[in-house]
């Protein structure tokens, strides 16, 4: 759609989930790869519609959209719902 891919600093560096948490741990996480790719971050409550949002999830910190008053992440079964409160950090898109 704009011709960037931003996941290609990282394409080929990983073959197992070993490897995707050394990725991870090595460009500070998360967080780290989230603001690599979409600038600094942004208190939550400055989230709106289709910002992404960090999220705990029993697996590990996730990223997620804001739609509103919520946040939809991918779950194990399926989309899943939660308050945007849950949110730990936002990036404006």
């Amino acid at each position: 759609m704009t011709g960037a891919d931003p996941g290609a600093r990282w394409r080929g560096l990983y073959a197992s989930e070993k490897g995707a948490r050394r990725v991870l741990r090595d460009n500070g996480g998360v967080t780290g790869i989230a603001t690599l790719v979409l600038g600094p971050p942004v208190p939550p409550a400055l989230a709106g519609r289709g910002d992404v949002v960090l999220i705990d999830t029993p697996g590990g910190e996730a990223l997620a959209l804001c739609v509103g008053a919520n946040i939809v992440a991918q779950g194990v079964a399926g989309l899943e719902f939660h308050p945007i409160s849950a949110a730990k950090a936002a990036w404006k898109i």
